[in-house]
């Protein structure tokens, strides 16, 4: 028993020199020796690669999970936590819908970066955007982007290619599609110069949205497709979820523009396989936005009961966090199926809330026009409209929607 320790330490290096180029597959494993061997600081760096390998799978969850250990090994080890760990931490909690304790981990990490890495402070600056962008406050979004374009200065990195995939969303949502094509353009020649498969997923995934907003759904598919293949190849089943996800859109708007079934229906699996995507790596959040986007095509399909299901299904996934982007989303779809079910009132109060709300984006506005137009109204309908709930209560409405 008094050896225990030292069996421990030398079981740890057996399977390390053992598993060879196969080690990544026993990271867990081995890191459980390290700690009971007491060599806290080995365990604590075999989790932190296990947590990063779980991520890059796409397997958030489990990434978190894995992170949690590495920070209590280097707490036994009476060290500090890495900013890579700190960084992982920061976009593992984002992306599963708690920001406050993303922002905590991000903010965290940039007070350890030191001052000449700034590579490593603009990935911080990016990651803090995306908070932003999930607390809808675009001002904090862009100035957060544009002081990470700023500090990096033209340099040629995978920081650079984020920065500029993150100006492009911006873009996207709030400001000039021209300006957010050439950001794009430029993250995709970036991630060429780089040899970056993961970088070239992202600048597909927000060209591909570019072109939907700007109506070229032929090209809008074409990278909405080469997403889905990056991501297959990646190995990346969160990636491939979003892709999947992404090819549904483009699929369910040019079914809105032409009125083809068929093209609902493909929409509708791509939906599904999304959501299946998301159980298997139990990503709660990511279920969100397929889940609304499944009500929409069944509400153009016509089967109006199946979609309020949805709809409400949705909205319990969302109540943890409820963020203004789901709501507003649950908003629309909910005034898209009143309005075809005879509830103009309703239907119509809904979308004036969504476009007279400060989060609203050019998508939602984009979504409300062909809403009205499937229902031979205008935009000019909404005008004075005031939500019987109170401007800007989105939580409420979605309570009034919950219990209808």
């Amino acid at each position: 028993l008094r050896d225990r320790a030292e069996l421990h330490a030398k079981v740890a290096g057996w399977l390390t020199f053992r598993a060879g180029d196969r080690v990544d597959e026993y990271l867990d494993t081995i890191a459980d020796h390290h700690h009971r061997a007491g060599h806290f600081r080995d365990a604590a760096a075999c989790y932190g690669r296990a947590a990063l390998m779980a991520f890059e799978r796409g397997l958030v969850p489990a990434a978190l999970e894995t992170a949690g250990k590495a920070v209590e090994e280097w707490a036994h080890a009476g060290e500090a936590v890495p900013v890579e760990t700190l960084l992982l931490l920061g976009e593992g909690h984002r992306r599963q819908g708690d920001v406050d304790a993303a922002e905590h981990a991000l903010r965290a990490a940039i007070e350890r970066i030191p001052a000449d890495d700034v590579g490593c402070r603009a990935e911080a600056l990016y990651l803090l955007s995306e908070v932003a962008f999930d607390r809808g406050i675009e001002a904090d979004e862009l100035a957060l982007l544009e002081e990470g374009e700023r500090i990096l200065d033209g340099r040629r990195s995978i920081e650079s290619c984020r920065i500029a995939i993150g100006l492009a969303w911006w873009q996207n949502r709030h400001g000039d599609l021209v300006l957010a094509e050439q950001h794009a353009q430029r993250a995709l020649a970036l991630a060429d110069e780089l040899a970056s498969d993961p970088l070239r997923w992202r600048a597909h995934s927000v060209l591909g949205a570019t072109a939907a907003m700007a109506g070229d759904l032929d090209r809008a598919e074409h990278h909405a497709m080469a997403s889905v293949e990056i991501a297959r190849r990646l190995g990346d089943l969160g990636a491939e979820a979003v892709a999947v996800g992404n090819l549904g859109v483009v699929q369910h708007l040019v079914a809105d523009l032409t009125g083809s079934v068929e093209r609902y229906r493909e929409a509708l699996a791509n939906y599904q396989s999304d959501l299946e995507f998301r159980a298997v790596i139990g990503d709660r959040f990511g279920t969100i936005a397929s889940t609304f986007n499944t009500a929409q095509v069944l509400v153009r399909l016509g089967e109006y009961e199946e979609a309020q299901s949805a709809i409400k299904r949705g909205l319990v996934e969302s109540a943890p966090s409820n963020f203004s982007r789901h709501l507003l989303f649950a908003m629309s779809i909910e005034a898209d199926r009143l309005l075809n079910v005879g509830e103009l009132d309703e239907g119509l109060d809904l979308l004036a809330l969504v476009r007279n709300h400060p989060a609203a984006q050019r998508g939602d506005l984009q979504d409300i026009e062909r809403i009205l137009d499937r229902v031979s109204l205008t935009g000019d309908v909404l005008d004075g409209r005031r939500s019987s709930v109170g401007p800007g209560d989105l939580e409420a409405v979605a309570q009034s929607i919950l219990q209808r």
